[in-house]
């Protein structure tokens, strides 16, 4: 997909690193981008930050989780653009839940796959009809918690769930949109050692920040896989 000034991109988890560093890259590639987080201090200064770099958008608290929120969000969205055309589903947690599995209070596996799964999935069904339907280029962008799935361990088990749920959502979500002959187009995104709230350790902005321009040079690229510097290769 052709990246162009004056196209609109949503950006969810928009405060924590991978989602500041997302929301900038995109701003500088001049989208007009929709911020949305759950954190209203943070977003707002992102929002600040951004308008004065000279950038077009629209910031909400939402909580993805939420399908009526998420519905919310796509209505203002396009009220305030009239399209969109990146998705970029990044809200999430990577907190797991400890102890060995048969002393895990399922609540935690709830609380992260409304987050890391449901979230995904009401992103695609609130914005992805209308994406579609206009017959514009699109791109979705869905973030895989944990490292995809591929490397579960320990404390991690809760997020590797919710990562390899979410990669085989895309997968499934990229075939079904080339049946349809749609000009929109999938990603997952797997961060690594990034957590998407920001759980995780303290990120390099510099480190993310190139995981965002990975990011939009996936999106051109129409690639499937797009992974931090060395976490492995690119495939489709």
């Amino acid at each position: 997909m052709e990246l162009r000034a004056g196209q609109v991109a949503v950006v969810t988890g928009a405060t924590g690193d991978l989602g500041r560093a997302l929301a900038r890259r995109l701003a500088a590639e001049g989208l007009r981008v929709v911020l949305a987080d759950t954190e209203e201090e943070p977003l707002r200064a992102l929002a600040d930050e951004l308008i004065a770099g000279g950038a077009e958008l629209l910031a909400r608290t939402v909580d993805v989780g939420e399908r009526a929120e998420v519905e919310a969000l796509a209505g203002a969205a396009y009220d305030t653009f009239g399209a969109v055309h990146v998705l970029c589903n990044n809200a999430g947690t990577g907190r797991g839940a400890p102890g060995p599995l048969w002393e895990h209070d399922p609540a935690d596996w709830r609380r992260s796959f409304e987050a890391n799964v449901l979230g995904v999935l009401h992103g695609v069904r609130c914005f992805l009809p209308r994406m579609v339907a206009s017959g514009e280029p699109g791109h979705v962008v869905n973030s895989a918690a944990a490292d995809g799935g591929c490397a579960p361990s320990g404390a991690a088990s809760v997020p590797a769930a919710t990562g390899a749920a979410v990669v085989a959502l895309t997968e499934t979500l990229r075939a079904q949109l080339a049946a349809a002959g749609a000009p929109v187009g999938a990603s997952v995104l797997v961060p690594g050692p990034y957590a998407l709230d920001g759980a995780g350790p303290p990120a390099s902005p510099a480190a993310v920040a190139e995981v965002a321009g990975r990011v939009v040079a996936g999106i051109r690229g129409g690639r499937f896989w797009i992974r931090p510097p060395g976490a492995g290769a690119e495939a489709e």
